[in-house]
C-alpha cells in the first residue's frame, strides 16, 4: 500500500460524535486501500494563523509525487465516477500521494488556491469543515470501490 492521502483541515477537537463515528468507519474501511493521514490545525486565532499555515501546508510533501487538491466552492464539481477516474489517473501517473486541504469559515487563502494542482468542490452549498471532511472520506472510499468493482457503489 504505497498510495497516501492527506486530509488537512481544522482541529477535529471534540466535534460532533455522529460525524466522527462516520469518519472513523470510512477510515477503517480505507485501511487496505491507502494510508490516510488526517492533519489538523487548532482553530483558535483562526483567520490569521490558519492562513499563514496554509502557505506551509502543501510544502510538507514537496519531495514526492504529490497532487495537491484544494476544496473550495470555486472548484470543479465531479461525479463519483469522475472522482474515481481522477484517482486512477493519478496512480497511473505514479503519483504516490494526494493532499486535500479544507479551509475554515473564511475559505482558503489566495496563496493556497494558487499552490493547488486542482480546485475541487464537494457541493455548491456551504459545508462545515467537519461535514466536508466526512463527505470527502466517503467519496474517497466510494472511488476505491468503483475502481475495485466493489458493490458499495451502484450505478
Amino acid at each position: 500500500m504505497s498510495f497516501k492521502i492527506k486530509i488537512i483541515s481544522l482541529d477535529r477537537g471534540k466535534g460532533d460524535q455522529n460525524i466522527l463515528s462516520i469518519e472513523n468507519e470510512f477510515l477503517k474501511r480505507l485501511q487496505s486501500q491507502a494510508k490516510i493521514e488526517l492533519i489538523s490545525f487548532k482553530s483558535e486565532k483562526l483567520n490569521r494563523d490558519l492562513k499563514q499555515k496554509e502557505s506551509v501546508l502543501f510544502k510538507t510533501t514537496a519531495a514526492s509525487f504529490v497532487s495537491k487538491i484544494a476544496l473550495t466552492e470555486k472548484g470543479k464539481m465531479l461525479s463519483s465516477q469522475e472522482f474515481a477516474a481522477l484517482f486512477k489517473k493519478l496512480m497511473l501517473q505514479s503519483t504516490n500521494e494526494v493532499a486535500f486541504i479544507i479551509g475554515g469559515a473564511s475559505g482558503l487563502s489566495d496563496e493556497a488556491l494558487k499552490r493547488a494542482d486542482m480546485l475541487l468542490s464537494l457541493s455548491k452549498m456551504t459545508l462545515t469543515h467537519e461535514m466536508a471532511r466526512m463527505l470527502l472520506l466517503e467519496q474517497i472510499y466510494r472511488a476505491f470501490c468503483i475502481l475495485n468493482n466493489h458493490p458499495y457503489h451502484k450505478e
